[in-house]
């Protein structure tokens, strides 16, 4: 495990989007010059990586639906409620396959080039949170959050890179209330792809969900 803290990191939590989400996201977008350094390593990184995301890609799209998989269980509630204690009990269950933070953080690097990638992560990666020292691992369930910031411009964390559009992520893409359509059908298609590609790795077939953004989603995650 790295002996980096979050605020050392080089990188930002866009580090493992692909082309179009960290274009989308990153248009247009005033950058503060505290944040700055790390946009640019993090753009470098993500251009790097792009040959691989290809790979997995075309991995992604030979995958076989798996008509056995069983209905997903969401574990909802605020932040700082708990739910992370819980995650990690019900994850013990060997029934459930978990998004791993590995996969939060480079969710397109699941189907070609995991295990060179994790140990990659893993020499650099925090070994505690920042908000209550709890333990981090590659491996360890993680909220799908972050790994839908890496593959969709509608996703709520992107606010963890420009605060000044706390409140139109909020209304936008927590609780999709200003959304349009196409953005909600995008989000919900990053939802499956994600579920999807965590049980074909896991080898299981009921996903166990965290994800507090969630708890503003319920009408959608029952429509899909």
């Amino acid at each position: 495990m790295g002996l980096l803290k979050f605020e050392n990191l080089p990188v930002n939590t866009l580090v493992g989007a692909d082309k179009k989400t960290f274009d989308t996201v990153t248009r247009g977008a005033e950058i503060d010059e505290d944040r700055h350094r790390k946009f640019v390593t993090t753009k470098c990184i993500r251009r790097l990586l792009d040959p691989f995301y290809a790979i997995n890609e075309k991995r992604y799209a030979s995958l076989s639906p798996n008509p056995d998989t069983e209905a997903p269980v969401f574990i909802l509630g605020h932040w700082r409620s708990g739910t992370t204690f819980v995650h990690n009990v019900l994850s013990c269950d060997d029934s459930f396959g978990c998004c791993s933070t590995y996969q939060t953080v480079f969710p397109h690097l699941m189907l070609w080039g995991r295990p060179f990638f994790k140990r990659c992560m893993s020499l650099v990666m925090p070994s505690e949170r920042p908000t209550d020292s709890m333990a981090l691992g590659v491996d360890l369930p993680q909220e799908e959050e972050f790994a839908l910031s890496n593959m969709t411009a509608c996703a709520h964390y992107h606010f963890w890179m420009f605060p000044r559009r706390m409140a139109e992520y909020r209304d936008k893409y927590l609780t999709f209330t200003t959304a349009t359509e196409v953005e909600r059908q995008e989000f919900m298609q990053a939802l499956d792809k994600l579920i999807r590609i965590s049980l074909h790795v896991t080898g299981k077939k009921r996903f166990l969900s965290k994800n507090p953004p969630h708890t503003g989603r319920i009408r959608m995650l029952l429509e899909m």
